[in-house]
Order: structure tokens, then sequence, then C-alpha cells
């Protein structure tokens, strides 16, 4: 009799502790669960935000033509909290020449992309637009011809459209540092002359030089500190 109710406590015992540890695993599982759907909620790109950009775009000729650009993307919402003040302001022209300046003076292309790389003008300026673009620059490329004397080249060089102006951006073959050649107004007329024939926006600039924009950027450039 007394081992049958020894038996018996111990069958309970063991059944407590049975439904304890199930319980323990139900919360453990329902936790992790929580804790994994937060994360995803907070970190994963589930917030949609519209940017808009609205610049002036000055010709060679003088005359400006007013752009505006909506473009779409999908942000965490831990980053929409924490910059959703700015993310869902207007972009414009609020960057200077000395801003540009500031952005180009310590950037340059490693060595072994300088002389008899395989980058050329339009590689190497995609590479200095998304390198603006991360800097907060409004860039498109020109793809024409650079004139000197009588001699024609096929070229492809950056604009950046500042506060006073659309500026031209060149990347020189030997340093590989990127330089400031003036407005483009002054470089059409210039010793050296940047022919236009048609401009690319960054959306058709990621486009065509994906392969080569994919990699990070110090692939390519080295920043002096």
């Amino acid at each position: 009799m007394l081992a049958t109710r020894k038996e018996k406590f111990y069958f309970q015992l063991t059944l407590q502790k049975r439904m304890i540890v199930m319980a323990l695993k139900r919360t453990y599982w329902l936790v992790l669960f929580i804790s994994v759907a937060t994360l995803a909620i907070v970190f994963l790109p589930l917030v949609r935000v519209t940017r808009v950009i609205t610049y002036a775009s000055w010709f060679p000729d003088g005359t400006v033509k007013y752009e505006r650009e909506e473009t779409t993307e999908w942000i965490s919402l831990y980053q929409f909290l924490l910059e959703g003040g700015q993310l869902l302001q207007n972009l414009n022209q609020s960057k200077s020449l000395d801003d540009l300046k500031k952005a180009l003076n310590n950037v340059h292309f490693k060595l072994e992309y300088t002389i008899d790389s395989e980058l050329q003008c339009g590689e190497k300026s995609a590479i200095i637009m998304k390198y603006l673009k991360e800097k907060g620059f409004i860039v498109e490329m020109a793809r024409g011809k650079i004139s000197r004397g009588d001699e024609e080249i096929p070229h492809a060089w950056v604009l950046v459209h500042l506060r006073d102006g659309t500026y031209v951006v060149e990347t020189s073959t030997e340093s590989g540092y990127p330089s400031i050649v003036g407005k483009v107004q002054e470089a059409a007329k210039g010793t050296i002359r940047y022919i236009e024939e048609e401009r690319w926006s960054m959306e058709t600039v990621e486009k065509k030089y994906k392969e080569i924009l994919k990699k990070p950027l110090d692939t390519y450039l080295e920043t002096e500190k």
C-alpha cells in the first residue's frame, strides 16, 4: 500500500515537472518568436519613402532647365525613426562650390586605376558620381567630346549641380585626382573645350555601369586623412 502511494506521488511529481518544462519551452519559443518578429519589423526595409529632388540644370549656352525627380525606396523602421525628418525632406541644391572642393580635396583613384587602367573616362566618372551622390550632391554624366585645337576626342565627365551653377568635374588620368574645371559655360569655351552631346542621369549611369558600381567605393578610391 505504501509502495503504491509512493509510486503515485512520484508519478504526479514527474508529471508536474514535465508540465513545467513544457510550459517553459512554450514560453521560450514564444519569446524567441516575438523577439525575431520585433527585430524584423524594426530592421527590415518595410517603410516606403518617396524622395523628391528638385534642381536647376545649367547648360553651356547659358540656358537653365528646372528638373524634378522622384525616387522611391524602402527603408527600415529604425532608419525611419532615426532619420525620418531628413528622409522626408525634399532634396535641393543646398551644396556650394566650397562643399564640392572639400568633398574632392583628399580623394583620388588608387594607383592601379590611373595610367593604363581598364577604367576609362565613363567608368571613372560613374565612380566619382557615386562618391559625390553619397556626399549629398546632385550629379549627372555629360557625354560628348573634348576639343584641343582641331582635335576632338570622345569623352565623358561629371556634372555637379550646385547653388550657383552646374560645374564640370574631370578626373586626371595621370594623377587620379578629380578636379573642378569650372561652370559648364566656362568649360565649353576654354582652351580645352567640353562639347556636350547628351546627359545621363544617375539612374541611367547606375544601369549602364552596374558591374562597376556594385563594388564598394574603396575598391577604386583612396581618401587621405
